[in-house]
């Protein structure tokens, strides 16, 4: 997340995405849910990031949210 802030162009929906499979695969939901906002302001039309956040929220059993 460092170095996707620190970048001097803004990161784009195809490295916020592998930043959010990233937090999948690893389960940091604090990372995955400041990738997923940021894909949702970009991309708000893409069903795949709703999905994904879905299931990082369910793999860490946080199912209110």
């Amino acid at each position: 997340m460092e170095i996707i802030e620190s970048m001097p162009m803004s990161g784009d929906v195809f490295v916020r995405g592998s930043l959010l499979r990233w937090c999948r695969v690893h389960g940091n939901v604090e990372v995955a849910e400041k990738a997923a906002a940021r894909i949702m302001e970009i991309r708000p039309e893409d069903g795949g990031v709703y999905l994904t956040i879905a299931d990082i929220y369910a793999n860490a059993k946080r199912w209110d949210d």
